[in-house]
């Protein structure tokens, strides 16, 4: 009974959890635990000893495996041949996204292969993807004060897709105005290297990943948030939106956006579940990080706990307080903790099930 119990407890975790994803790999971890429910029901029946042993090792067994890339017949690179911009944009010290256009069935990289070579696309590695980043990619990426705003420094496209020069003023000076396909038009975009049919275009306004921002508008629902993130679009890197409950943590006044205080925000570290900056800001004021918002992160501002907010529809913020400060955000969901203790005693059950079945 305690075994249903758990799978069923599990079950529900990521049922609840799927409001988040889109639901695809979700149902389909549900439909593996259901399988293994009636796995164990069938362990239960068995009778002898020695089958129930062997029956036990099975699961071990291929479970484990569930977990190992199986691979054979060559080297990686042989599959995953690097080029010239490839090596490009790995060379390119910081952290930042980049996007490949795709024309024609014709794409600098396929889905997820971008992972092999550590290059973070602005698009979702895998089928499961967080809601709101989806909406907001989908519906906003291809406004070129958005895709500065989303840390895009690379966008990769097929030949047959051209940009033109458009006159910016009166004194006849040029500014390139780049038209890259699938309705993009970057004014800031240019050209840097062509191989084998693509051309690599580089985004020389692209924010940093995090910034402070010292102006914010307050939205009441998560469709105005979104709508009014689409209408302060060409000053996002100065005005935030956050939900009027956020507002209650904010430790400033919104301010003139034109006047903005000295502020300067580096990273110290950068992993997966942790992320460590150094944050120089001559008056308190809001830290935004294009990373997506997602239930279980956790903020610290030189070691004392802090809330982090979503800020503009689908991202991280923390208020930070005036001067220099180490700001930390740690990833640990109660999801993790409790499945990782559901986990711990199915472990235990396993030998427990040997003997008492």
């Amino acid at each position: 009974m305690a075994i249903y119990i758990t799978l069923g407890l599990t079950s529900a975790l990521l049922i609840i959890h799927s409001k988040y994803y889109t639901l695809t790999n979700v149902k389909l971890v549900v439909i593996i635990i259901i399988a293994l429910s009636v796995a164990v029901a069938f362990l239960v029946r068995l009778k002898n000893n020695t089958t129930k042993a062997i029956f036990i090792g099975i699961v071990v067994f291929v479970t484990t495996g569930l977990g190992k890339s199986m691979y054979s017949g060559g080297e990686y690179k042989y599959f995953y041949p690097t080029n010239p911009i490839i090596d490009r944009i790995q060379r390119t010290p910081g952290h930042f996204r980049s996007i490949a256009i795709m024309k024609n069935d014709l794409e600098a990289w396929g889905a997820n292969i971008n992972t092999f070579y550590d290059i973070e696309d602005v698009r979702n590695n895998d089928s499961i993807g967080i809601t709101w980043y989806n909406k907001f990619v989908v519906n906003q990426i291809y406004e070129p004060d958005i895709l500065n705003f989303l840390n895009v420094k690379y966008i990769v496209v097929p030949e047959g897709i051209y940009y033109t020069k458009i006159l910016s003023n009166k004194e006849a000076t040029f500014s390139h105005h780049y038209d890259i396909g699938m309705g993009m038009s970057v004014g800031s975009f240019k050209p840097v290297m062509e191989y084998n049919g693509f051309t690599l275009y580089e985004n020389p306004r692209a924010f940093n990943r995090a910034f402070m921002v010292y102006d914010y508008k307050i939205a009441d629902t998560h469709g105005e948030a979104f709508d009014l993130v689409r209408r302060y679009a060409p000053q996002i890197g100065r005005t935030a939106v956050i939900s009027r409950e956020a507002a209650r943590y904010a430790s400033f006044v919104p301010g003139d956006t034109m006047t903005a205080p000295a502020s300067d925000v580096s990273f110290e570290e950068y992993a997966p579940n942790r992320i460590k900056m150094r944050v120089d800001t001559s008056s308190p004021g809001l830290l935004v990080i294009s990373n997506t918002y997602f239930p279980g992160w956790h903020a610290y501002i030189d070691g004392r706990g802090t809330r982090v907010i979503r800020a503009d529809y689908a991202f991280q913020g923390v208020f930070v307080p005036g001067g220099r400060h180490e700001v930390r955000l740690d990833y640990m969901p109660l999801s993790f903790v409790i499945g990782l203790i559901l986990s711990l005693a199915g472990l235990a059950a396993i030998p427990l099930m040997y003997v008492l079945l």
